[in-house]
């Protein structure tokens, strides 16, 4: 309870650099897209009671201010059977030129749906759609073979589940939509338009209906049907806002938790515990360097100080150690780069 009212009076009483970046209405947009990016203008307007002009320029205004970077479709991998697979990698005696080769190596590949630059542990991250451990072997041999010499170390993990949260934090509430993705790995069956309704959809999850139906050359009501189908199977989870922390003053940090001794009933208190603040905005149980990692954004490091050394405290028992990196850029986040 004492950390939950530290998050309290920070809402209260804290002057942000996004409250300067940001108003209320703002604010709420952003809420509003963070689970729901497919929400319509109108639909918008009822909500946050302005117009759908009003609606159309703000969102324009977040884009052009890159607070919001574009709209992504959550695609729970497993269901089409496939693997989350993350690889970590640090740097050694690289150039910015050499780094920035490396990035685009990944972006041009079609297998890497993540890609991240970090601070900390790891310099590179990236997240690979793959179909079983052959072809984890090769990916990471491709990348290795070519650019081995500038490797220090690397991880690899798996993710086995991902909670997503909603940005509580925007506008200070601890209620907000969650869900999840992985589990048993399935093989749903999808036919050529399905996949191509996917492959539209995780690039733009904003794209409207009828230029989704005037690219597929198929009319309004089969597009809206298959969407809608693709969602009841559980292969669409969510269509989501893809928001730059930073441009809103905010760090983000990811922790890798490895557990000791621990029980399922103990795990799902961590995981409670972590979900507890609403700057929590990813937790993944893993296979690889670490079984629990979380995702949380802060502006204020002394905050996020309070809270892990409370996590360390209560939990004690069954923490064995956990690192921290910082997320300084996001490439891409596409849950489906191709299919």
């Amino acid at each position: 309870m004492e950390l939950l009212e530290t998050f309290k009076y920070y809402f209260t009483h804290k002057l942000t650099i996004m409250s300067a970046l940001l108003d209320l209405t703002d604010k709420k947009l952003l809420f509003e897209l963070d689970m729901n990016a497919r929400s319509t203008n109108a639909e918008l307007a009822k909500t946050l009671k302005i117009s759908k002009q009003s609606v159309q320029y703000r969102i324009d205004r977040l884009q052009q201010r890159k607070i919001i970077k574009g709209f992504y479709t959550a695609i729970d991998l497993s269901k089409i059977g496939c693997l989350h697979v993350r690889f970590f990698m640090k740097f050694k005696d690289t150039t910015p030129e050499i780094e920035k080769e490396i990035i685009d190596y990944a972006l041009n590949n079609k297998k890497y749906g993540w890609i991240v630059t970090i601070d900390g542990l790891w310099d590179f991250g990236g997240a690979m759609i793959l179909k079983d451990y052959i072809e984890i072997k090769e990916t990471t041999n491709s990348l290795l073979s070519k650019y081995g010499a500038y490797v220090e170390n690397y991880e690899i993990s798996i993710a086995t589940r991902i909670d997503h949260l909603q940005n509580r934090f925007l506008l200070g509430t601890e209620e907000g939509s969650e869900f999840h993705i992985g589990g048993p790995q399935e093989d749903v069956r999808l036919d050529e338009l399905d996949k191509k309704i996917l492959l539209i959809l995780s690039q733009n999850a904003r794209q409207r209906l009828s230029e989704i139906a005037a690219n597929l050359d198929e009319s309004y009501k089969v597009i809206s049907y298959r969407i809608k189908s693709l969602l009841k199977r559980g292969i669409i989870k969510c269509f989501r806002a893809d928001l730059d922390y930073n441009a809103m003053g905010y760090t983000h940090y990811k922790i890798f938790i490895s557990l000791k001794d621990f029980t399922p009933q103990k795990l799902k208190q961590l995981k409670a515990f972590i979900k507890m603040s609403p700057y929590t905005i990813y937790i993944t149980e893993a296979i690889g360097m670490a079984e629990l990692e979380f995702e949380i954004v802060m502006n204020d490091y002394h905050l996020f100080h309070d809270f892990m050394h409370q996590l360390k405290t209560e939990f004690a028992s069954i923490i064995k150690t956990y690192n921290t990196v910082v997320f300084y850029r996001f490439y891409q986040i596409n849950y489906l780069p191709s299919l």
